[in-house]
């Protein structure tokens, strides 16, 4: 019985099963064809026992991965920004980043030919620097391939980010500077942990995005740098070998789908650390504030226990004296229960 709050999710539901999980289950069926009448494994068992088969699907990987690397580290100053820039500022970075998302990507990548060709913007710095003494290209090389996917990627990683810190509570932040942590390790702590989903599902998209990427393969890398989606298009429209390009498009596909378990598995990790590393300063800040409120040790040890059984303790309208971090002339900043709460 399908229940009432689901309706609204069918339509989309039976839009995908018609026109992405049938038309994997058809290529995955391709994929299966030997000779005229065989079915089996054979075509997947040929591509990986080729040295080149196996040379152009770890060159194809190991571009994700650069891809991927440098993207977070230009990513890192343009959050960091974000983070600490104003509605206008905010404003104007994610504009500019979508903007690039508003071209298509055949035009971004042959303005890339203009860039790193030998009359370009990067060749005729390096000549007037003198840090060159003739012009140079970067076309149909790794590095120039792999500069053209940093900018055409980037949104992909920026966007989700930026969506979690616009969410983000700044409390955390300020509670954890409070608690003597300095600028870095304290958004690091605070934030970080926040947007690590985002970070991971971003790099998931990079990835996918940078592997598949046909016209920028083609127009930057050239026939020097074959990778899988060049390879595909060998096979179906040079060989017209369509059970082996079947078999390649689901070797990729699979690639990329192996980095979904690893992201729920590097959210869970960061979540059980975090909670774990949360209860370690409860408590450390707990013995602090219940040392300088109750001055017995008896007393000390039923507010303990009472919080170790989850009554908590009441500091309202406390003093708190002594010097410990988020203390300034030896007297507590900000009342207890706000403490307890940032906690």
């Amino acid at each position: 019985m399908i229940r009432k709050d689901t309706l609204l999710a069918w339509p989309m539901i039976l839009f995908m099963v018609l026109f992405f999980l049938s038309p994997l289950l058809v290529l995955f069926g391709i994929s299966l064809r030997v000779g005229e009448d065989g079915w089996g494994l054979g075509n997947f068992a040929a591509f990986l026992s080729d040295p080149f088969a196996r040379g152009v699907l770890t060159r194809t990987l190991m571009l994700g991965v650069k891809v991927t690397f440098w993207v977070s580290v230009l990513s890192l100053p343009l959050v960091m920004l974000y983070w600490h820039g104003g509605k206008r500022l905010r404003g104007i970075i994610l504009i500019c980043t979508l903007l690039p998302m508003l071209t298509s990507n055949v035009v971004r990548t042959f303005a890339w030919v203009v860039i790193l060709g030998r009359t370009g913007p990067i060749s005729q710095s390096f000549v007037e620097l003198g840090l060159s003494e003739r012009p140079f290209s970067l076309l149909f090389s790794e590095m120039g391939l792999i500069m053209a996917l940093v900018q055409i990627e980037l949104p992909l990683l920026l966007l989700p980010i930026f969506s979690v810190l616009n969410r983000a509570d700044r409390k955390t932040l300020e509670a954890a500077e409070t608690l003597g942590a300095g600028r870095w390790r304290a958004w690091f702590s605070a934030i970080f942990p926040q947007i690590v989903p985002a970070v991971l599902a971003g790099w998931v998209l990079v990835f996918a995005s940078a592997t598949t990427s046909y016209v920028t393969h083609t127009v930057i890398g050239g026939a020097r740098l074959i990778f899988l989606p060049q390879f595909v298009y060998r096979e179906v429209g040079v060989l017209f070998q369509w059970p082996m390009a079947a078999a390649i498009s689901i070797m990729l596909l699979a690639s990329t789908g192996a980095h979904l378990p690893s992201r729920q598995i590097g959210v869970q990790a960061v979540d059980e650390g975090a909670v774990v590393e949360l209860r370690r300063q409860r408590l450390e800040q707990v013995a602090v504030l219940q040392d300088a409120y109750y001055p017995s040790a008896i007393h000390r040890s039923v507010s303990r226990a009472a919080f170790f059984f989850g009554l908590g303790a009441s500091f309202d309208g406390c003093e708190l004296r002594g010097n410990w971090p988020g203390s300034e002339n030896g007297r507590f900043i900000g009342d207890a229960k706000s403490m307890t709460y940032v906690l």
